[in-house]
């Protein structure tokens, strides 16, 4: 599964060189699943990343970019399920969706 981040960012008019956020940041499975996360500012000055509809999916990093990298590894392990409880037998299929 690969995992894009759709961020959003346009230039302001005011302030050619700035980055400004749209709309929060998304990410964007490879089979066209969309994600949004939040992004802010923490109280110690690292960014805190995290997915509102992942429950408890939360990350941080130094730097915005680093945030949002770290929370897609969070998202993509919280996906992962845990090996027993993927076991296909005779009454159960494993099917993979894409």
């Amino acid at each position: 599964m690969k995992v894009v981040f759709d961020t959003n960012v346009v230039a302001s008019a005011k302030k050619p060189n700035s980055r400004r956020i749209d709309r929060p940041p998304t990410i964007r499975y490879s089979y066209g699943m969309n994600i949004k996360v939040v992004v802010e500012r923490g109280e110690d000055g690292y960014f805190v990343a995290h997915c509102p509809s992942l429950r408890s999916c939360w990350s941080q990093g130094k730097t915005r970019d680093e945030a949002l990298q770290n929370l897609r590894e969070a998202i993509a392990l919280y996906l992962e399920p845990a090996p027993g409880q993927v076991v296909a037998d005779e009454r159960h299929e494993v099917v993979e969706l894409a």
